[in-house]
């Protein structure tokens, strides 16, 4: 008969031993279908595993607090005068204001006008002068609105007038063009037509 011996204890606990490589990525499960619901307005519900539907939800939070007063426009400013505009800057005598019609006079430096003669703007007016940017600089806008005027009747035409001036008259002498519209009573879109020459 054979008799084991006695049992030896527990040896040691060995190193981690290293990391083995990783496995290839499985299988792509399949997409999901989403819960069948009903919306109502905000509120949505759920059908359930037996076939019955659950409450209405809303989803729709709470009211918040009502804010503050928004901080006061600057003086003067509307609406119409922050769309987009046009405008790019250049030399210009000393005497050129804003509001000024002007015509170009040689490399990037425009004139103002004080007449609608052909001599003074062969070719129409270039654009208008929107802001002296310095003593001999200023920025010429070709599109968007202006202010600083008076009289206009909304919603009408606006021409260069014989005085070099803008008006809802189409001039009986000079050069006939429509530079934009009233969009106030102060206030022109500059829109620049094609120039007519007379004779």
């Amino acid at each position: 008969m054979i008799t084991a011996g006695p049992r030896n204890r527990t040896g040691p606990k060995g190193d981690q031993g290293p990391k083995g490589l990783q496995g290839e990525p499985g299988f792509p499960g399949l997409d999901g279908s989403s819960p069948e619901h009903q919306w109502r307005g905000t509120e949505i519900k759920f059908k359930k595993p037996s076939g019955l539907w659950g409450p209405w939800v809303d989803l729709k939070g709470k009211d918040g607090k009502a804010g503050g007063p928004g901080a006061p426009g600057a003086n003067g400013d509307s609406n119409i005068k922050k769309a987009p505009k046009l405008i790019v800057n250049f030399g210009t005598p000393s005497d050129t204001l804003a509001k000024d019609f002007v015509v170009v006079t040689s490399d990037n430096f425009v004139t103002k006008i004080s007449s609608n003669i052909t001599a003074q703007m062969p070719n129409g007016i270039f654009g208008v002068a929107y802001e002296k940017t310095s003593s001999v600089t200023v920025d010429v806008i070709f599109v968007g609105v202006i202010g600083g005027y008076s009289g206009f009747t909304t919603g009408l035409p606006l021409f260069v007038q014989t005085s070099g001036l803008p008006g809802h008259s189409v001039p009986a002498t000079g050069m006939i063009q429509q530079i934009g519209f009233a969009v106030s009573t102060s206030e022109l879109f500059v829109n620049l037509m094609q120039p007519i020459r007379r004779g």
